[in-house]
């Protein structure tokens, strides 16, 4: 969680040129996408590593802006999870945006082209 805060408090001071893995990214809320490295145990006390995606959206001007992160909630099914795309909440995130507010949409560890990874949140017995 620390790197993650690091990372994203790190994305309000950058400019545009984050590194983007998509190209249909809204330029009218400074919409980029940064790769933030993560590595939490499961339930079973394994190592689970990958770079989360996390889209973000920031107001006009240098910052600094105070941060909403927005998560994403879990599929009842692992297929449903493993088929999940990088998350925007455009609408929430335009909203933010507008009142002054970086806003980060991760996508979690163990969800999308994360899932092969593992999923640190799988239930147990």
């Amino acid at each position: 969680m620390k790197r993650l805060l690091s990372a994203l408090v790190l994305f309000g001071s950058l400019g545009p040129n984050v590194q983007a893995a998509t190209d249909d990214l809204d330029g009218t809320l400074r919409e980029a996408v940064i790769h933030v490295p993560v590595s939490v145990p499961d339930l079973h006390g394994r190592t689970i590593s990958g770079e989360l995606l996390v889209s973000t959206f920031r107001p006009p001007g240098p910052g600094p802006f105070p941060l909403v992160v927005i998560s994403h909630g879990r599929p009842a099914s692992m297929v449903d999870l493993a088929r999940m795309q990088r998350q925007r909440f455009e609408s929430a995130s335009r909203y933010f945006v507008r009142k002054g507010f970086a806003v980060a949409v991760p996508l979690r560890l163990g969800a999308g082209e994360l899932a092969a990874a593992g999923d640190p949140e799988a239930y147990g017995g």
